[in-house]
């Protein structure tokens, strides 16, 4: 792993850290058998990484629930929360493009009130019924999200960058975006058939316009 993060393309934040995302933190505990074994496990990385050159990895919690979240900064020593999808929402039903967005937003806020350091997830899409595939009752319900246009895709995108600039616990200044090709569960940025490169292509609009100075987001 150390190998792979001193790959000149690999990302990193604050001035030089690699930046590290963990999938089910919390399962950690499991696994290395309790919260303090955990801990040493993240903590010997973090030496490894600076004993190579380093300099100390970004650590974020992916997580689904803000106590969750809380756990593993205090807990498990990260440095920061975030999430792999936060869809929200309730009902089986279809729902908007815009109750998604803010969805996210509302977990950034719930993130902020923490008082912990924030990397804000960007849905990009969520619809899990492809994998509703038993013909029964299943765990896999819950609300799915009409596709976003790239014109709201971008406003999504351009406001969760508005909000770290808005907000200190945005440290790291960076955003995570669900996602590149889970497709079969709503969210993708990868190049399709029906839309070409269309949501890449906003993508690039909205970060052009943030290197030149970010614009007001439309209403």
């Amino acid at each position: 792993l150390v190998r792979l993060l001193k790959e000149p393309t690999y990302q990193n934040v604050l001035d030089g850290r690699p930046l590290i995302f963990v999938y089910s933190v919390l399962e950690m505990k499991k696994w290395a058998g309790s919260s303090e074994a955990a801990k040493q496990r993240l903590d010997d990385l973090r030496k490894e990484c600076q004993k190579s050159g380093l300099k100390n990895p970004y650590l974020v919690a992916q997580v689904y629930r803000t106590k969750d979240g809380i756990e593993a900064v205090d807990a498990l020593g990260f440095d920061a929360i975030s999430a792999y999808s936060l869809p929200g929402g309730s009902g089986d039903q279809e729902l908007p493009f815009r109750e998604l967005a803010k969805a996210n937003s509302d977990f950034w806020n719930a993130c902020k009130a923490t008082g912990k350091p924030v990397v804000p997830i960007v849905n990009t899409g969520w619809d899990n019924r492809p994998r509703r595939t038993d013909g029964k009752k299943s765990d896999l319900r819950g609300p799915w999200f009409s596709e976003p246009t790239p014109k709201e895709l971008g406003k999504h995108l351009r406001s969760a960058i508005q909000w770290n600039r808005d907000n200190a616990c945005a440290e790291a200044n960076t955003v995570i975006i669900y996602a590149w090709n889970e497709s079969d569960e709503g969210g993708w940025l990868v190049p399709t058939l029906s839309e070409g490169s269309a949501r890449l292509d906003s993508i690039r609009e909205v970060l052009e316009d943030v290197r030149g100075g970010l614009p007001a987001i439309e209403k």
